[in-house]
């Protein structure tokens, strides 16, 4: 898919990415540049010169604990991912270069994504692949920009983005979900409910969670409601 098919960069490469993606840049002062080590750092400078970076960025939520992935919460991980990925999955020739924008703290229908977008567009940065956002209606506002570019969009979740927009999966062929989703929960509520002969259920959301909120309403919406107050 776009870049990612014609170049044939692995698929594998991508889903390391949720472990991090920063690009961890060294640099030698000249004063102590001396023998083989200039040596060593014009032959870097060199190979650096023919590599291709590949922009991942990343818009995703910030500041909510009640959000599964805040961006203080996973940050760590995606930075050493960028590590790992940088330099012991891909080729050489290839290098990942992360750029990050706060998606704010509401995970809502009004959402900050289209104007982070906006400050990337405005910044000339190019981006090969989105990782998150993590609320449905963040990734829906970015699917649009995303399809138009056919760059892949790495959700984290991005659960629940089919009920909230009234399409089928298939309408989201960029969407990539790293997790189980909300209509996965309800599959699976549903079929303990039938084994084990459920006929009436109450399920209690916390409506202050925007997160738990959006998995009752899902589960009202899937064939687990007959069993449902």
């Amino acid at each position: 898919m776009g870049y990612w098919a014609d170049k044939h960069v692995p698929f594998f490469a991508i889903a390391a990415l949720i472990g991090g993606l920063i690009t961890n840049a060294r640099t030698i002062p000249n004063s102590k540049l001396t023998g083989e080590t200039r040596i060593r750092s014009e032959e870097e400078t060199q190979q650096r010169q023919n590599v291709t970076t590949l922009n991942i960025c990343s818009i995703i939520e910030r500041g909510n604990s009640l959000l599964i992935a805040d961006y203080n919460r996973i940050g760590p991980a995606i930075d050493l991912a960028m590590d790992v990925v940088n330099e012991n999955v891909l080729p050489d020739s290839i290098k990942f270069s992360f750029v990050y924008k706060d998606g704010g703290k509401v995970c809502a229908p009004k959402s900050a994504t289209i104007g982070r977008l906006m400050e990337l567009t405005a910044a000339g940065v190019k981006c090969n692949l989105y990782l998150g956002p993590g609320c449905s209606e963040a990734v829906l506002d970015l699917y649009q920009a995303a399809e138009h570019e056919n760059v892949v969009i790495m959700g984290i979740p991005g659960a629940h983005t089919s009920s909230r927009s009234g399409l089928p999966r298939s309408n989201f062929p960029n969407l990539i979900r790293t997790t189980y989703t909300f209509v996965d929960l309800g599959k699976a509520v549903t079929k303990f409910m039938d084994l084990f002969h459920y006929s009436h259920v109450t399920i209690i959301t916390n409506t202050e969670s925007y997160f738990y909120q959006e998995m009752g309403d899902n589960f009202r919406c899937n064939k687990a409601d007959r069993h449902m107050q």
